[in-house]
């Protein structure tokens, strides 16, 4: 089993210029917590990833306009763990695990976006017959790698 297997293909996705509000009315309508930035011209070139979080805490948590920040404004570029659709699932896995990712980009070699594998497609998939993978991938995904002092 490999990435092309598990990914929901076509994600619906935003581009850097979009509002944050116009962004939040896609995560909002969809019920998804994270949706790729793919840039502005017709390549459709993953370049970012903005979650839910990224929302509240870059941009209203800040007391900023949803309706004049850009998503380029609060987007997340750095560091982006993606994979290739011939990914396998253990790599898969190790590479949401140690980036603490749920949902992990599905890109062609020149970056285009080509589908989104989410812990919910991991469960359907692979669950009926490995529950402990998903378990354990549930649980060191969801593993803070910090205290957060409490």
């Amino acid at each position: 089993m490999n990435a092309r297997d598990l990914m929901t293909p076509n994600p619906v996705s935003v581009r850097p210029t979009d509002t944050i509000g116009d962004a939040a009315a896609v995560l909002a309508s969809y019920d998804i917590g994270v949706v790729p930035v793919i840039n502005d011209d017709k390549g459709e070139r993953l370049v970012g990833m903005l979650t839910d979080r990224d929302v509240v805490v870059r941009c209203t948590a800040r007391h900023h306009d949803a309706m004049q920040c850009t998503v380029a404004d609060h987007m997340t570029t750095a560091d982006l763990t993606t994979v290739l659709p011939d990914t396998g699932l253990a790599e898969l896995l190790d590479r949401m695990e140690r980036a603490q990712i749920r949902r992990i980009p599905v890109v062609d070699n020149e970056f285009r976006l080509l589908g989104i594998v989410g812990q919910a497609d991991l469960a359907r998939a692979v669950g009926p017959e490995n529950p402990a993978l998903v378990e354990e991938m549930l649980l060191r995904v969801s593993t803070p790698t910090q205290s957060p002092g409490w």
